[in-house]
């Protein structure tokens, strides 16, 4: 299971890269909350999102991995809160 895994995770661009064509052309208030220490996807993939899109945020929380929502969800909870009043 962790081959299949690692595996999966090697051809990854070439899946996010057709997300990324559709999501640039959205004009939608749109929020990223990422993982500082996310070993899957690093910074640069919402840094670089968030500045081809029109209406985009970024939060980066500090110390945690992949799973914002589990790792800081009083956080994470919040903050979409405040996206939402916004």
């Amino acid at each position: 299971m962790k081959t299949i895994f690692a595996t999966s995770l090697e051809d990854m661009h070439k899946y996010f890269l057709p997300v990324e064509q559709i999501a640039i052309k959205l004009d939608v208030k749109t929020l990223f909350v990422w993982g500082e220490k996310d070993p899957f996807f690093p910074v640069s993939h919402a840094e670089r999102m968030k500045a081809k899109m029109k209406n985009a945020e970024l939060i980066i929380y500090k110390s945690v991995g992949h799973y914002v929502f589990l790792e800081e969800t009083n956080k994470f909870v919040t903050d979409i809160k405040l996206f939402i009043k916004r």
